[in-house]
Protein backbone atom coordinates (compact mmCIF):
# COMPACT_ATOMS: atom_id res chain seq x y z
CA UNK A 1 0.00 0.00 0.00
CA UNK A 2 1.38 3.39 -1.04
CA UNK A 3 0.77 6.39 1.21
CA UNK A 4 0.14 9.56 -0.79
CA UNK A 5 2.03 12.35 0.93
CA UNK A 6 1.64 16.07 0.29
CA UNK A 7 3.24 19.22 1.65
CA UNK A 8 0.92 22.21 1.34
CA UNK A 9 2.73 25.55 1.54
CA UNK A 10 0.67 28.67 2.23
CA UNK A 11 2.50 31.83 1.22
CA UNK A 12 2.03 35.41 -0.02
CA UNK A 13 3.97 37.53 -2.50
CA UNK A 14 4.60 40.26 0.12
CA UNK A 15 5.89 37.80 2.77
CA UNK A 16 9.66 38.12 3.28
CA UNK A 17 9.99 34.96 5.46
CA UNK A 18 8.17 33.07 2.68
CA UNK A 19 10.73 34.25 0.15
CA UNK A 20 13.55 33.28 2.51
CA UNK A 21 12.11 29.74 2.66
CA UNK A 22 12.45 29.09 -1.07
CA UNK A 23 15.98 27.54 -0.93
CA UNK A 24 14.74 25.15 1.78
CA UNK A 25 11.66 24.33 -0.30
CA UNK A 26 13.87 23.61 -3.32
CA UNK A 27 16.03 21.27 -1.22
CA UNK A 28 12.92 19.53 0.13
CA UNK A 29 11.44 19.02 -3.34
CA UNK A 30 14.77 17.74 -4.73
CA UNK A 31 15.27 15.33 -1.83
CA UNK A 32 11.65 14.09 -1.71
CA UNK A 33 10.25 13.84 -5.24
CA UNK A 34 7.75 11.28 -3.91
CA UNK A 35 6.03 13.97 -1.78
CA UNK A 36 3.57 16.17 -3.68
CA UNK A 37 4.32 19.87 -3.16
CA UNK A 38 1.46 22.36 -3.42
CA UNK A 39 2.03 26.10 -3.07
CA UNK A 40 -1.01 28.29 -2.30
CA UNK A 41 -0.89 32.08 -2.27
CA UNK A 42 -3.35 33.28 0.38
CA UNK A 43 -4.13 36.47 -1.54
CA UNK A 44 -4.89 34.59 -4.76
CA UNK A 45 -6.84 31.83 -3.02
CA UNK A 46 -8.46 33.21 0.15
CA UNK A 47 -11.01 30.38 0.14
CA UNK A 48 -8.27 27.79 0.68
CA UNK A 49 -6.67 29.94 3.38
CA UNK A 50 -10.02 30.17 5.13
CA UNK A 51 -10.74 26.46 4.73
CA UNK A 52 -7.40 25.54 6.33
CA UNK A 53 -7.74 28.32 8.95
CA UNK A 54 -4.45 29.98 7.98
CA UNK A 55 -3.57 32.77 10.41
CA UNK A 56 -0.01 33.52 9.26
CA UNK A 57 2.47 32.75 6.51
CA UNK A 58 4.45 30.78 5.78
CA UNK A 59 2.34 27.87 6.99
CA UNK A 60 3.05 24.26 6.06
CA UNK A 61 0.58 21.42 6.36
CA UNK A 62 1.59 17.83 5.80
CA UNK A 63 -1.08 15.45 4.56
CA UNK A 64 -0.92 11.70 4.35
CA UNK A 65 -3.69 9.98 2.40
CA UNK A 66 -5.59 13.30 2.34
CA UNK A 67 -5.66 13.69 6.13
CA UNK A 68 -3.94 16.62 7.85
CA UNK A 69 -0.98 15.20 9.74
CA UNK A 70 0.97 18.18 11.08
CA UNK A 71 1.07 21.99 10.79
CA UNK A 72 3.98 24.43 11.14
CA UNK A 73 3.84 28.21 10.89
CA UNK A 74 6.91 30.35 10.35
CA UNK A 75 10.33 29.69 8.89
CA UNK A 76 11.38 26.06 9.03
CA UNK A 77 14.51 24.07 8.36
CA UNK A 78 14.73 21.15 5.96
CA UNK A 79 14.82 18.79 8.96
CA UNK A 80 11.66 20.36 10.42
CA UNK A 81 9.78 19.94 7.13
CA UNK A 82 10.95 16.35 6.80
CA UNK A 83 9.91 15.58 10.37
CA UNK A 84 6.32 16.56 9.49
CA UNK A 85 6.03 13.21 7.71
CA UNK A 86 7.39 10.97 10.51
Amino acid sequence: MVNVKELIHFTAEWCQPCKAMMPVITQFKDKHPDIIYTKIDIDENPEAASFFNIKGVPTFISQIEGLNFERRTGRSTLFQLESMFN
